[in-house]
């Protein structure tokens, strides 16, 4: 990782009732300046559509601001909900 790098780890249910914090969040370190947000989702049991949404346009601010979110360390049950939504094309992901 660079010196302005972020990893976020994630943990839990990601529903609407949660959506507003991931975007709070995700909100504060695209403000902060980071060339790349490292999402680790490897605590992550469940994302709804809420979530999906916040990240994806949390990645189109970070890409028209010359920054990128990177996915890592994706359970097996978010990879299927990524890829049925066809955001496992759009996120840049690392494996662990």
């Amino acid at each position: 990782m660079r010196n302005n790098d972020h990893l976020y780890a994630l943990e839990g249910r990601y529903d609407a009732l949660r959506a507003p914090e991931l975007d709070g969040q995700l909100q504060r370190l695209l403000d902060s300046g980071a060339d790349t947000i490292l999402l680790d989702l490897g605590d992550v049991t469940y994302v709804s559509s809420s979530a999906l949404r916040v990240l994806l346009l949390a990645h189109r601010q970070a890409a028209n601001e010359g920054s990128e979110i990177v996915l890592t360390n994706i359970p097996q049950r978010v990879m299927r909900v990524l890829r049925m939504a066809g955001l496992d094309r759009v996120f840049g992901i690392r494996t662990t």
